[in-house]
């Protein structure tokens, strides 16, 4: 509880969020949708959010972000509002990265690694675009902190974290497999049992040639 009160206090937690925020808004409207997103915005909106998740059930596309995009454009299609969920994660991934390197190597890592991924032009750039990219990282990074905290500690809280982290990438993008595969390589760990039926669900190899008929 005590480590729980300190982390919402410490200050470099907010001032890190802060400039992700500023970086990821700043001037997030200032072009048009470009190509993919445009696709992004129309399919998300074409259907309810239960058909989407029907639509996009197989490779190349999984349905999270386009359920986010839904809902971000119920009242307007204008670039900010299709572009809001990937700004809004990409910023939270910046304090991610401070937490993840204070956890691994040190508190000054931890702002270094942040302030670095803020102003990174890869980072800017998807976190102001409307695919799921900056999202990916989010999810990635998430599932990598809560594997750190389950090696630290065995406990439920981890592997709930861990599974729930892990669901949300596989939902959200096919390379969610990869940080699943290298942390069960890295240390021998077999994913659990959860985390497994979410990846079948996620992806059903069977329903890979439906891909071939998305929009």
């Amino acid at each position: 509880m005590i480590e729980r009160i300190a982390v919402v206090r410490d200050p470099w937690l907010w001032g890190t969020l802060a400039l992700g925020l500023a970086t990821a808004f700043f001037r997030l409207d200032a072009h048009g949708l470009w190509g993919d997103e445009v696709w992004q915005a129309m399919w998300a909106r074409q259907q309810d959010a239960l058909a989407t998740i029907a639509r996009f059930s197989a490779p190349p596309d999984f349905p999270l972000h386009f359920i986010l995009v839904q809902f971000t454009t119920t009242y307007s299609g204008e670039p900010f509002w299709v572009r809001l969920p990937s700004a809004l994660l990409g910023a939270l991934t910046v304090p991610l990265v401070y937490g993840l390197g204070i956890l691994v190597l040190n508190r000054v890592t931890g702002i270094l690694a942040a302030v670095f991924l803020a102003l990174a032009p890869f980072h800017v750039w998807f976190t102001q675009d409307a695919r799921p990219y900056a999202a990916l990282t989010f999810y990635s990074l998430l599932t990598c902190l809560f594997f750190h905290a389950l090696l630290r500690k065995n406990s439920w809280g981890a592997w709930a974290g861990l599974t729930l982290a892990t669901t949300l990438n596989l939902y959200n993008h096919f390379f969610a497999l990869m940080p699943l595969l290298s942390e069960s390589e890295t240390t021998h760990w077999t994913p659990s049992t959860s985390t497994v039926i979410d990846s079948g669900l996620a992806f059903r190899p069977s329903e890979a040639q439906k891909s071939t008929s998305s929009p």
